[in-house]
């Protein structure tokens, strides 16, 4: 599965005037094109069809360059940001630090439920930072907020 958005010319007019949508390309499917008009609804629509899919195929998307150079392009209207979960994701610029920050602090919360945890079954704190750091990037976004939420209460 791959992930790309679909747009022409260099610059914030001409990629925002040339957008045609997200597209998602799956081996021996028909591409599936998300293109409401608004760039972060498509991408967000692309993304939960992309997550439903995994789930049904159990195949990885990857994503193309084009994406990053779309909110490149788009400097100012369009801002990168780490949710929660752990995900890049982009929004609105003039939203995206303010959820940036919002989501740091929650996987902040939720990565010290999990360090405490470690911490409590005999893990040194060193190791129990690297090892919560190394569960949040190598298992699924589901468990660790799952596991993280469950600590933390």
């Amino acid at each position: 599965m791959f992930l790309s958005v679909e747009y022409s010319g260099v610059g914030k007019i001409r990629a925002l005037k040339s957008y045609k949508g997200f597209s998602v390309s799956e081996k021996d499917a028909e591409d599936k094109i998300f293109m409401s008009g608004d760039p972060v609804k498509d991408f967000q629509d692309a993304e939960s069809y992309i997550a439903e899919r995994m789930a049904v195929t159990g195949e990885h998307c990857g994503m193309s360059s084009s994406v990053d150079h779309f909110v490149s392009d788009c400097r100012g209207v369009f801002e990168w940001y780490t949710d929660v979960n752990g995900r890049e994701v982009f929004d609105w610029a003039e939203k995206a630090q303010e959820l940036a920050e919002k989501h740091k602090e929650e996987r902040i919360k939720r990565g010290t439920a999990v360090r405490d945890f470690l911490m409590k079954l005999g893990v040194p704190e060193d190791t129990a930072w690297a090892d919560t750091i190394a569960m949040f990037e190598n298992c699924s976004p589901a468990t660790f907020v799952a596991l993280s939420k469950q600590l933390s209460q």
